[in-house]
């Protein structure tokens, strides 16, 4: 079962990997298509856009190299900070506008990106995969963050769509632009 999102010109990412997984036409994947059972959201952002990242500017194909050891959350989430940023970190209910890449581990494809757009992402922390949404947490706003998502929880044994196979691992990159 998939939810498609609702996009505005601020938001996409996210909630529709669309560029890569066929546009907006309704044919893509999404980070809230979830397993059955699981809880997916419609969201619309409002406003504008309060950082837009440079048009014609592409993430790299595959994860760049980090420093440091990831850490790994009780759920089984490993992330490594890469930039602390400052301020509160967004709570599950709250919405966020980040830039983000995402690719399939342990070194690519990359499958989807904010910054391949030339727009952040703007969605509500409970709205995205479980991996995805306790990440979010840990970041502070200015804050870049790698995360690597094990299959139970991104999505699981069904996958999504032709570009996320079953039980597949994910790596994020994500920058935490605002809280809104």
């Amino acid at each position: 079962m998939r939810t498609k999102v609702i996009i505005t010109v601020v938001t996409m990412a996210l909630l529709g990997l669309a560029t890569a997984c066929g546009g907006d036409d309704g044919g893509g994947t999404s980070v809230t298509d979830t397993p059955a059972g699981s809880k997916a959201a419609e969201s619309e952002t409002p406003g504008g856009s309060a950082t837009a990242t440079p048009s014609g500017t592409q993430a790299p194909d595959k994860p760049p190299a980090v420093d440091g050891e990831p850490i790994t959350t009780d759920s089984g989430l490993q992330y490594i900070m890469i930039e602390e940023g400052s301020g509160d970190s967004p709570t599950e209910l709250d919405m966020v506008l980040v830039d983000y890449t995402g690719w399939l581990a342990p070194d690519g494809p990359k499958f989807d990106s904010s910054i391949d757009r030339g727009q952040p992402a703007g969605f509500p922390v409970n709205g995205v995969i479980p991996g995805f949404a306790e990440g979010l947490q840990l970041l502070k706003p200015g804050g870049t963050i790698r995360l690597i998502i094990p299959p139970e929880l991104g999505y699981g044994p069904s996958g999504s769509g032709s570009v996320i196979p079953p039980n597949a691992t994910l790596i994020f990159d994500v920058t935490l632009i605002g809280i809104q």
